[in-house]
């Protein structure tokens, strides 16, 4: 691999194994360890320090712990705690690949947890503030999915939203419990929505409500509700590592501002690419992302190397960082970088492309970068 004005450079051997740097991450691969949920009391002392009390209480006791280890696995309130984990039982009619059970407790593991439903597909468990209600994303298939609600209180559970054709992966409940904000992916677009939780229905079909647009971006995740109203998310870049936003108004303006600058001048100094969003048309689903050469100019009669990386699996090219394999690293040593989504027509498997690619994807500057982002534990 070489820049467009050098000469090739040859390795003696194989790149290196880059997987080496990430003893800590697959750590519990090896060993089989996988972290669990644990609660314990929070002491104020008259000299305003504060200090943890000595009884900790374990509550997930499943001998099989579950995969906690992000929020879209569990959530807390302040009397509860919601988690997946594998289906104990496998039903006969359920298609579904992976079966898991949703179970609730309470937060100081005082009871036995309760299973509330049973081998679903489901994404951001989440409970309401006051603990009474809960909701998750289940997919149905492919590319469809629903939202439901579980009032805990009545053990009734009722759809939301049946049939989505968007994923979503983030799910919560406004502070006044009356509100569900989650986000859906559609192709290459990202949409914020607000969603009415109407009374739980205590018998019949209950009337679907409409989903209020917010907003409609290319790079947001994480979102969390704010008492006053608005919504704290990530947003994800491909020239910069994460930042926070508010959106303030979510129901009226709707105006976006970035309230963390933990990378500005960093991000002014390497003057990273944009990564520009694009559809084929006359092609259903042919969509992904060219970054330009740092420095290209519109026929300049500069003679540029592409390379095209497709997204092989279930997942997709978005516009988020990436710290160990950065395609923005190609793009400013004078690429052209072309991402091709797994549903567009382009079948180029990408596994090989990054092994060969691997030492000219890493980039050391910003991989050491500080990265906010919006969390549901820390923020509440």
């Amino acid at each position: 691999m070489y820049r467009p004005e050098e000469a090739p450079v040859y390795f003696d051997g194989p790149p290196p194994d880059y997987t080496s740097m990430l003893t800590r991450v697959m750590e519990d691969r090896a060993t089989g360890d996988m972290p669990t949920l644990m609660s314990v009391s929070l002491l104020k002392a008259d000299s305003d320090a504060w200090s943890l009390g000595t009884d900790y209480a374990r509550l997930i006791p499943h001998e099989q712990l579950p995969d906690i280890s992000t929020e879209r696995h569990y959530d807390v309130s302040r009397t509860r705690i919601i988690y997946r984990t594998e289906a104990e039982v496998e039903i006969p009619d359920c298609t579904c690949r992976f079966p898991q059970d949703i179970y609730v407790n309470t937060i100081d593991g005082s009871t036995i947890p309760r299973r509330i439903a049973s081998a679903r597909v489901v994404v951001s468990p989440t409970l309401n503030h006051a603990g009474t209600k809960a909701a998750w994303v289940e997919i149905k298939g492919k590319e469809n999915s629903r939202i439901v609600v579980y009032d805990i209180v009545q053990d009734i559970e009722f759809t939301l939203i049946d049939d989505m054709d968007l994923t979503s992966a983030s799910l919560v409940f406004s502070k006044v419990d009356n509100t569900l904000y989650f986000i859906s992916a559609n192709d290459i677009l990202v949409s914020v929505y607000s969603l009415l939780i109407p009374q739980t229905p205590l018998s019949g079909p209950l009337d679907s409500p409409v989903p209020n647009l917010i907003t409609e971006t290319t790079s947001l995740s994480r979102i969390q509700a704010l008492p006053n109203g608005n919504i704290l998310a990530t947003r994800l870049s491909y020239a910069s590592p994460n930042e926070v936003i508010i959106i303030h108004n979510p129901q009226g303006a709707k105006v976006v501002e970035q309230v963390s600058h933990l990378n500005d001048d960093t991000v002014q100094r390497t003057n990273l690419t944009e990564g520009e969003a694009f559809e084929i048309p006359g092609m259903e689903n042919a969509h992904g992302w060219l970054l330009k050469p740092k420095g290209w100019i519109k026929n300049d009669g500069i003679k540029r190397p592409v390379v095209l990386i497709h997204y092989e699996g279930s997942g997709a090219w978005s516009e988020q960082w990436f710290k160990l394999s950065n395609p923005n690293v190609l793009a400013a040593q004078g690429f052209f970088v072309v991402l091709m989504n797994s549903n567009s027509p382009a079948h180029t498997s990408h596994q090989g492309i990054y092994t060969s690619l691997a030492p000219f994807f890493t980039f050391r500057g910003l991989c050491k970068g500080k990265s906010a982002e919006v969390t549901g534990p820390v923020m509440k």
